[in-house]
């Protein structure tokens, strides 16, 4: 997050996929022990789309922390500001973050 004066607020850092693989970590809690469907969600340019996780289990670190690593897409580029959503077995999303990609 980046402190804009102008607006006033706190806005994404815009994340730059170039021609290397670039992947997102998300930490949450509750999706071990589930199925392998487990997808973050995200509006695209063609309206919703999910893109499936390379991990989804125990971080190993810290007793009840979760770990979501997800390959991010060289299409997400120029998208700029978007919301991402993470779905584990067909129920309800998670909260919504807002992402930004360069």
């Amino acid at each position: 997050m980046i402190w804009n004066d102008g607006l006033r607020q706190w806005i994404p850092r815009p994340i730059a996929i170039g021609s290397d693989a670039v992947y997102m970590v998300l930490y949450t809690t509750g999706i071990r022990n589930r199925s392998q469907s487990v997808q973050i969600g995200y509006f695209g340019k063609n309206g919703i789309q999910y893109q499936p996780v390379v991990f989804a289990g125990a971080q190993g670190q810290y007793p009840g922390l979760d770990q979501v690593n997800v390959q991010l897409p060289s299409s997400l580029n120029g998208l700029g500001q978007t919301v991402l959503w993470l779905a584990v077995d067909g129920a309800n999303p998670s909260n919504v973050v807002t992402v930004n990609f360069q």
